[in-house]
């Protein structure tokens, strides 16, 4: 199985505006069928007025959306993500709950624990307190989406097509099919 992942929107709090909604997003799509719907999406944006490299989502219309959203169930894709409104969060309330996954790391150590471990925790839980409050959103919003499509693509898989289960392939930037190095088969992640 091929795992592509994406984010959209800054992640960062509105200015002037009522909402800001910022998304991570994870497409599983079939090694059996990337090719297939490689072309099929390529041939279905050609039809498009608007042709452009890389798709946008947010400029796609209503119907362009619904044409993509059928493709990708025809080749049995999943695709999850998390959206969130940077407007319902303000920096303070942001802090707080860095400051609370960073002591998370580290409330249940003790001496029993090799010190090499103690010390990376300790530096994982300092990282978390100075990272950016945009960069922490999104990597937690991350994290969390990938915890969660792992637990539906294997479910998924197991049931319907246990040999995708065989190979896991990660992107981690979108880019179009025509820019993919499996779309020529000369090179793999």
């Amino acid at each position: 199985m091929n795992i592509y992942i994406d984010e959209a929107g800054a992640f960062v709090p509105p200015l002037g505006k009522r909402h800001l909604y910022s998304l991570v997003l994870t497409l599983v799509v079939p090694g059996t069928t990337e090719a297939a719907l490689f072309y099929e999406f390529l041939r279905l944006r050609d039809g498009w007025p608007r042709q452009a490299v890389e798709i946008k989502g947010s400029k796609l219309s209503e119907d362009q959306t619904a044409e993509v959203m059928k493709l990708l169930a025809t080749h049995g894709v999943i695709a999850e993500y998390y959206a969130i409104d940077m407007a319902l969060h303000q920096s303070a309330v942001i802090d707080e709950f860095k400051r609370r996954q960073a002591a998370a790391l580290t409330e249940n150590l003790t001496p029993a624990h090799a010190p090499a471990v103690v010390q990376r925790l300790h530096d994982d839980a300092q990282v978390i307190r100075t990272m950016a409050n945009p960069l922490f959103v999104q990597t937690f919003l991350t994290i969390k989406l990938i915890l969660e499509m792992l637990d539906t693509a294997i479910s998924y898989f197991a049931q319907r097509q246990p040999a995708e289960l065989g190979r896991f392939a990660w992107t981690n930037r979108s880019e179009g099919p025509e820019s993919h190095p499996r779309w020529s088969r000369c090179g793999r992640r």
